[in-house]
């Protein structure tokens, strides 16, 4: 069943994506881009609600989980998916704001969502989040303004970009318990009053012993033992107790291992890039990493395609909501690739789904940018 699960987890958000683009109208594709984002504010502000009333001591009507306290959990039991959720709004909100022809209540309205999303990742307390945070608004300079002639482009990235590390700078600044969090976990107290080297060596043995890095070493000797087609989908869980302990252990001397990793079980990596090889070994992860690549490459080229369309129409025209859903599906892959790094938010299925429709929309979106149909026409000078 552990298999079949993670076998399921990648089928469905694929299978998701195909009946989207393929069985349903471009106008139902509205509809339903509209639903998510309904949702995506009525969980955000669930969330905050939940937060402002009880502490998030409680996930809907269940008790939260007591290692949790006093972070924002939402309707998730772990702050650190509920905020991977959020990154999604706020990536598909932001291509949204950002997409020349909208009407201002649309903005509007994606202005709050882009709020929710941002103060729900900033009380969830997640590191991995802010770090998503920032790569998303990274990739917002690089895509969000590919509407707009060269000259055009540049400023409005220059203004954007000082806007946001402003947001940044005092998000740093007022936040003490989330930067404290943050900087505790590369032990930065310790290592800042020492020389570079010993800094670097520092920061690095502390994520070494970290739940996090512990679990990744324990998951890096089971993949050397099948690195080729790795120990199996969904076998993580069930090998953690023979490759948890370091190998440093001697049985025959009676030597514990420096590391035995007794003191927590594993049920996933907290890295889905390194769980995928680990698992699925190099051919699944090379596997993956090509299918991947094949949608980033098709997202990007019809970002090209519509350039080179609006170029050629003096910048005018064009179809608002493809160009939405297809920079808000490159923001979601962003948001879930960076995130992934240290985390497990591609294990979520709700996530996934959620990453299925986004980008079962960017394909309605690809489709009418590179067949030239236009929704509407769209007088933007």
């Amino acid at each position: 069943m552990d298999a079949e699960r993670s076998f399921l987890r990648m089928l469905t958000p694929f299978l998701l994506a195909v009946q989207i683009t393929y069985g349903i109208t471009y106008e139902q594709a509205k509809r339903l881009s509209t639903i998510i984002l309904v949702n995506f504010g009525l969980l955000g502000s669930y969330g905050l609600i939940n937060h402002a009333v009880t502490g998030s001591q409680l996930v809907l009507w269940r008790e939260a989980y007591p290692q949790y306290a006093g972070r924002l959990t939402g309707a998730y039991f772990c702050p650190d998916h509920f905020a991977g959720l959020m990154e999604m709004a706020l990536g598909l909100a932001l291509a949204l704001f950002l997409t020349r022809g909208f009407e201002w209540r649309l903005r509007l309205g994606t202005a709050l969502l882009i709020g929710i999303a941002l103060a729900v990742v900033a009380l969830s307390k997640s590191r991995g989040a802010g770090i998503t945070v920032v790569g998303i608004m990274g990739a917002a300079l690089m895509f969000g303004f590919s509407q707009w002639p060269r000259p055009i482009r540049r400023y409005f990235r220059i203004v954007a970009g000082s806007i946001m590390l402003l947001l940044i700078i005092a998000f740093c600044w007022c936040a003490s318990g989330y930067r404290q969090r943050f900087l505790s976990y590369f032990a930065w107290s310790e290592a800042r009053q020492q020389a570079p080297v010993q800094m670097a060596h520092t920061i690095f043995n502390r994520l070494r012993v970290s739940d996090r890095g512990l679990m990744i070493a324990g998951a890096i000797r089971a993949w050397k033992t099948a690195p080729l087609w790795g120990i199996g989908p969904g076998m993580h869980q069930n090998l953690w107790p023979h490759f948890a302990a370091s190998p440093d252990g001697d049985r025959a001397v009676g030597c514990w291992p420096s590391h035995p990793n007794y003191t927590f079980f594993s049920y996933e990596v907290h890295s889905d890039w390194m769980q995928l090889l680990e698992e699925y070994g190099l051919a699944g992860f090379i596997l993956f990493g090509a299918a991947a690549g094949v949608v980033c490459a098709t997202l990007l080229g019809a970002l090209r395609a519509e350039t080179a369309a609006l170029r050629s129409r003096d910048w005018k025209g064009g179809d608002a909501q493809s160009h939405a859903w297809v920079v808000g599906a490159i923001f979601a892959v962003c948001a879930m690739a960076i995130h992934s790094l240290g985390d497990f938010n591609l294990q979520i299925p709700s996530n996934v789904w959620i990453l299925g429709a986004i980008m079962g929309l960017a394909g309605h979106g690809v489709a009418r940018i590179t067949e030239g149909i236009p929704a509407q026409e769209t007088d933007h000078s």
